[in-house]
This record gives structure tokens, sequence and C-alpha cells, in this order.
């Protein structure tokens, strides 16, 4: 077990949250339902964390936090990286919005014409979490029948998705 900062940057309605932390390099932070509730988790909040490795989902997501304490507030009571992944969110969502049928890289080479650029990891956790929230669907091409997933597809508009957009290599 170890003990780190982190900053919540999503507060689902489920009550699960997700955090990263504040030392480099960042890492995502799955932080339970009954522990968010049990500390009314807000978006920006900053605690010190008890993690273990995440069971599950730890490629995308490689901590759970145990307990939550209080930590001593930055200077800004909200972290940079919270605001920056909060604004990157915001440009993904409002990509997905506009149209299309987005891919990872797509959306990267998107995403980074700003003058903050994103990382792989920053844009394809946005994209997840947008997915969570409802905002857009996720298509999957599968290696095989339980296979793991070769390629994604991400579109708020999945009803006008063209089978041809799927078959790109």
């Amino acid at each position: 077990m170890q003990q780190i900062r982190i900053a919540i940057v999503n507060v689902l309605s489920t009550g699960t949250a997700f955090a990263v932390t504040l030392e480099e390099p960042t890492k995502s932070v799955f932080v339970p339902a009954k522990l968010s509730e049990q500390v009314k988790l807000r978006l920006g909040d900053v605690f010190v964390a008890k993690a273990v490795p995440n069971p599950v989902n730890s490629e995308r997501t490689p901590l759970m936090a145990v307990d939550l304490l209080p930590a001593l507030p930055l200077e800004d009571p909200v972290p940079a990286i919270v605001a920056r992944q909060t604004d990157l969110k915001g440009k993904v969502r409002d990509a997905l919005l506009e149209g299309n049928t987005w891919t990872l890289e797509q959306m990267v080479r998107y995403v980074s014409k700003s003058p903050d650029g994103a990382t792989y990891a920053e844009v394809r956790e946005a994209l997840n979490e947008l997915f969570r929230e409802g905002v857009c669907s996720k298509f999957q091409r599968l290696s095989s029948p339980t296979g793991a997933p070769v390629r994604e597809w991400f579109s708020a508009y999945p009803d006008k998705v063209e089978v041809e957009e799927w078959l790109e290599d």
C-alpha cells in the first residue's frame, strides 16, 4: 500500500470517482463509490490516498484508493492538472458533438493542434469517461470473438455511423 496525493477529476452519478496522482508521471486512480460517498467528493478535491494496485482495469486505471485523508490545500485549490483534463475533456466532447466517427489516433491529432497538446493516455481517458457518462458510443473490433479490442471508434451519434467507417484498417 502506498500513500499518494490525488486530485479528483471525475465523479459519476453512481458515486464512483476517478482521480489522478499529483506526482509525475501521473496515474489514474479509481475511487469506489462507497469511499467517495463517505467523504462527499467533489471535482477538484485534493486528498492523500492510501492506494493499492487496482484489481480491475489496471491498464487504464492502475491504482485504487482504499482510504482518503484530507490533504493540505495547494496554492491553487483546483490543481492545474485537473483544469487541463477538464479542458481537454471539453474539447473532446465538443469534437464528438460536431459529428463524425473518431478513432483515438484521429482525436489525438485533432486535440494536439491546441498549444497545450495532449498525450494518448489523456485523450483515451477523456474518451472513455465520456463513454461511461453516456455522451458517446464506443465500437470495438475484436481480434477474435473473445479477444482484446484491436480498434475502437467513438461517436456521439451512433445511429448515423456508416459501416464503411468501421472497416478501415
